[in-house]
C-alpha cells in the first residue's frame, strides 16, 4: 500500500527548502493557531500532485512551515476523514509526509463533542487515551499489520509530552482537562442514546478523527500528542437542541485562542 509517491514528496520538500520540522501539527474543524510564524511559508493542498483535497468546512486544506522560538513548526490546516470516501492510506498520508519530512513530534487538534457534564464549550481536553470505533477491512487491516510489524502499543500518547503540556498550561493560564476520546466513523453527530452510552463507558470526548493518525504515526516512531477542543456539551440536558457543524465552527474558532497561547508555552519548553 503506497501512502504517498517519491513525485508528492519531493514537491513538498522542494517548496519547503528540504526543512525539516521539528514539530507537526494536525488541526481540527475550525482551529485556528500561529497565524503569523516567523518566516512562513504557505502550500495549498491542492497544488499538491496526487494530494487529497480537504472537503469538510473548517479545513483550510493548506501546509504552513515557519519558525517559532528557533524551531521549525510545520502546520497541517486541515485533514482527511473516512466519511469523506478517502482509503485509510489517503486519512494517513499528512502523518507520513510528515515522517518523511523527518519530524519527530506530532500534535494532534480535533473539535470534539463534550461526554464529560464537567466538560464547557471552548474547553480543551488533554487525550490520555482513546478507544477507537473505526472498522478496517480485512485488506486495509493486513497492510496495517505490515507497518505495525506485530506491535501492540500500550500508550499512544507521550507521556513525558503530556506532562510538559500540563506545566505549560499552568505557565500559561489556561484550563485544561485529561480525558479518554473516542472515535467514531461519522459523518453523523451522536443521538442522545449513544450519549448517555459513551458516559457510562467513562469516555469524555467524542470526535472522527485522531485516532487512525495517532495509530501509524507511533508505527512511524512518532511522539503523538493529542488534544481536544470541546466544541459542545451535554447538550441534550442543557439545551434540548440539535449540534451543528456552523456551532462546532464557531466555538472551535472561538478556543482556538486558548490552543494557541497553550502550545507556544509547550514549545517555549520543549
Amino acid at each position: 500500500m503506497e501512502i504517498l509517491n517519491k513525485e508528492t514528496i519531493n514537491f513538498v520538500k522542494k517548496h519547503f527548502n528540504n526543512q525539516i520540522p521539528d514539530i507537526g501539527i494536525v488541526l481540527g474543524s475550525g482551529l485556528k493557531i500561529f497565524e503569523n510564524l516567523e518566516n512562513q511559508k504557505d502550500l495549498k493542498y491542492s497544488d499538491i500532485p496526487n494530494f487529497p483535497k480537504s472537503t469538510v468546512e473548517g479545513h483550510d486544506g493548506l501546509i504552513s512551515i515557519g519558525n517559532y522560538e528557533n524551531k521549525n513548526i510545520l502546520i497541517l490546516r486541515g485533514r482527511f476523514h473516512k466519511y469523506e470516501g478517502y482509503s485509510w492510506n489517503k486519512v494517513v498520508s499528512p502523518i507520513y509526509l510528515l515522517k518523511e519530512l523527518g519530524t519527530k513530534i506530532l500534535v494532534l487538534t480535533n473539535a470534539a463533542g463534550g461526554i464529560n457534564r464537567n466538560y464547557e464549550p471552548g474547553d480543551l481536553m488533554l487525550i490520555e487515551d482513546h478507544i477507537n470505533f473505526h472498522l478496517i477491512d480485512s485488506n486495509e487491516r493486513k497492510e496495517l499489520y505490515k507497518f505495525l510489524k506485530g506491535r501492540r502499543f500500550i500508550e499512544y500518547y507521550n507521556k513525558e509530552l503530556n506532562k510538559l503540556i500540563l506545566n505549560s498550561a499552568i505557565e500559561a493560564k489556561v484550563k485544561i482537562h485529561q480525558g479518554i476520546y473516542l472515535s467514531l466513523p461519522g459523518p453523523n453527530y451522536e443521538t442522545r442514546a449513544e450519549v448517555l452510552m459513551f458516559r457510562k463507558l467513562n469516555i469524555d470526548a467524542v470526535g472522527m478523527s485522531t485516532v487512525p493518525e495517532a495509530i501509524w504515526a507511533n508505527a512511524w516512531n512518532m511522539k503523538v500528542i493529542g488534544i481536544s477542543c470541546i466544541t459542545n456539551s451535554t447538550y441534550y440536558e442543557k439545551t434540548m437542541s440539535e449540534t451543528s457543524h456552523d456551532e462546532v465552527i464557531n466555538v472551535a474558532k472561538t478556543a482556538s485562542s486558548k490552543l494557541d497561547l497553550l502550545l507556544k508555552e509547550f514549545i517555549k519548553n520543549l
